[in-house]
């Protein structure tokens, strides 16, 4: 998956250019913030080229809330089962 560094990943919300922001949990606790667009998924990078890892989605949430102008965030998940998907 492409990376999206942090000042493009931001110009691009001030744009308003993407569909949707998503934030992907794994397993072991960890999320991933990745911008949606017709262009592709971009995953949120460091510098060095890394994933831009978060612990909590509070730090994401306050994170985008610090950095943007952004007043309204809605939160959408998606339950994986095995190779079934469950929408809440």
């Amino acid at each position: 998956m492409p990376h999206i560094s942090t000042e493009e990943l931001l110009d691009r919300i001030e744009k308003k250019q993407f569909k949707v922001i998503r934030l992907s949990g794994f397993q072991n606790g960890e999320f991933h913030l990745m911008l949606v667009d017709d262009d592709g998924v971009f995953i949120h990078a460091n510098n060095d080229g890394s994933k831009k890892l978060y612990l909590k989605v509070e730090n994401v949430l306050d994170w985008l809330k610090r950095k943007t102008k952004l007043n309204r965030i809605e939160i959408d998940f998606t339950l994986w089962k095995e190779d079934e998907i469950t929408s809440n």
